[in-house]
């Protein structure tokens, strides 16, 4: 019997190079952190690799990368290593909204999505960090063209004294938390079946 899960986890990153910005990376599951790695000073090769060692020990069901700049070179070497092992989404923030008469982009459809998860108390933060808390509170909204937009990111950079990338990584991963496949496990009954027929076609194949 197969048993879908009641949310599936998947990874979610935010790129950096080298500098003052982080490359934050989200194990999550809808929008709980379960896991965190945050680090500086990688090049994308080695985010790419990370994030496939990681999606394979926690056996994941997507990585979402934002894949504005320098994320798409991780994208692009990331997907040969998946091999279908999992879905590796590629999020561009200036692309088109999936509700173009409402928000000027995606990033301003992304964050007012997850504003809104959290006043209507749909979701609430359990990572337990200060600075991400802070990093949420910043951003403000704008109009432009009677469309809604979030304030520019060197607007943010200047207010926080740094790149938002952690706050950056954890809307993306609320935004598609709902658009990540669960994976379908098997009950530990159909499992043990499915081993014990397996053996026994080896054994098969051997007396023949």
């Amino acid at each position: 019997e197969i048993h879908e899960q009641r949310g599936a986890k998947f990874l979610s990153c935010d790129v950096a190079r080298y500098g003052d910005d982080e490359t934050v990376v989200y194990l999550m599951q809808d929008c709980d952190i379960l896991k965190e790695w945050i680090y500086g000073q990688r090049d994308t090769y080695w985010t790419a690799n990370l994030l496939h060692a990681k999606a394979i020990e926690h056996n994941v069901s997507a990585v979402c990368i934002d894949e504005v700049g320098l994320g798409a070179g991780s994208v692009d070497a990331l997907r040969p290593l998946a091999g279908g092992q999992y879905l590796v989404i590629g999020i561009n923030g200036a692309a088109r909204s999936s509700q173009p008469e409402r928000y000027a982009n995606l990033r301003a459809e992304m964050w007012d999505t997850t504003a809104r998860k959290f006043e209507e108390g749909a979701i609430e933060l359990n990572h337990d960090e200060e600075e991400l808390r802070r990093q949420l509170s910043v951003p403000r909204f704008e109009f432009r063209h009677g469309k809604v937009l979030v304030q520019a990111k060197d607007k943010i950079k200047k207010a926080l004294g740094r790149s938002p990338d952690r706050a950056d990584c954890y809307v993306q991963g609320c935004y598609v938390a709902d658009q990540v496949p669960a994976r379908k496990t098997k009950d530990r009954r159909s499992a043990l079946l499915d081993a014990y027929r397996k053996k026994q076609r080896r054994v098969t194949a051997m007396a023949s």
